[in-house]
């Protein structure tokens, strides 16, 4: 059996001006990610893969410098891809990413903020798999990647391809863990493991609602802002 770990990257801030490749992790971001890299330390890993996105590539890092690994970026890891008009306002595009991970009636063909859907996601993600598990010399991987992306994930192992999206949280910095077999069936081993905060004692609320509090705190700051061709990564 082959094992793949699935993280979320750590706490960021997605508010504000950001690159074409996203925001950094927040001080609480690398500590969350710290936490996890102490636990990869007894982990024979042979492959850190990551997002292109700076805040999954920053959260690869930390755990692969725990092995002493490289990291490699893969495009195909990504968030789910908007498409946002350049002079939006950024508090719409916000309010919009908030509406589509917490609406019930979003389904696997409905664009996120004008770009992806899920099955394009999981199609991917799929990809990806299909490729990584086609690869020889390694046994035990992680990829780094986004709460969208995850739940691609799940969809990918558990042979999902329509019907309800899967509803599963993801909170920021969580571990999840895959197994397959020669033929590459896949086996759910472990969901949404927070080093940081094993009991969950802290994390009571889904990631929409964090975002919406997020949103609510920097409305001020928000005020005005306009998409600018570079604010490319909305993420809850």
């Amino acid at each position: 059996m082959r094992r793949l770990y699935v993280m979320r990257h750590g706490e960021t801030l997605y508010l504000g001006r950001q690159s074409e490749d996203g925001s950094d992790l927040t001080p609480a971001g690398r500590e969350q990610i710290q936490a996890a890299a102490e636990l990869f330390r007894a982990v024979p890993l042979d492959l850190v893969l990551s997002s292109p996105m700076r805040r999954a590539v920053g959260t690869a890092t930390i755990v692969a410098a725990s092995r002493g690994l490289p990291v490699e970026v893969v495009p195909e890891l990504r968030e789910m891809t908007p498409n946002v008009s350049d002079g939006m306002l950024l508090a719409e595009v916000f309010s919009q990413v908030l509406r589509f991970f917490s609406s019930p009636a979003v389904t696997w063909d409905t664009p996120f903020v004008g770009g992806e859907t899920f099955r394009e996601v999981r199609a991917r993600l799929q990809r990806f798999l299909a490729e990584l598990l086609g690869r020889s010399g390694w046994t035990n991987a992680l990829a780094v990647a986004h709460g969208g992306a995850n739940m691609a994930f799940f969809a990918c192992v558990l042979g999902l391809s329509d019907g309800e999206i899967p509803h599963l949280e993801q909170d920021l910095g969580c571990i999840n863990a895959f197994d397959f077999d020669d033929g590459g069936r896949g086996l759910v081993r472990l969901v949404n493991f927070s080093a940081h905060d094993p009991l969950k004692a802290s994390q009571r609320e889904p990631s929409f609602e964090r975002l919406r509090r997020v949103l609510e705190a920097r409305g001020e700051a928000l005020a005005g802002l306009r998409w600018t061709g570079v604010d490319r990564d909305p993420d809850v």
